[in-house]
């Protein structure tokens, strides 16, 4: 990769204000220093941080959270497999 997270994130934030586009992100990381969650709790864009390798836990995890709960539609909702 030539960017890793946090630099992706600093371009995407500039092209996103360049478009005035408010997406939402949910990061991914092999760690969970306190670094990386302080830094991803000051960006706006990142609404959570959460650990590799996703499963449906993962996902049953992320629907709960107030944040993302709208972007779930239970009825097309699906588990992703262990």
């Amino acid at each position: 990769p030539v960017l890793n997270g946090w630099e992706f994130l600093s371009q995407f934030k500039e092209l996103c204000q360049t478009h005035k586009r408010h997406p939402v992100i949910v990061m991914v990381s092999a760690t969970n220093t306190a670094e990386d969650l302080s830094r991803a709790s000051a960006n706006p864009m990142v609404l959570n941080l959460t650990l590799k390798p996703i499963n449906g836990g993962t996902i049953d995890e992320l629907r709960q959270l107030d944040s993302l709960s709208h972007f779930f539609d239970d009825q097309q909702a699906h588990s992703i497999a262990p």
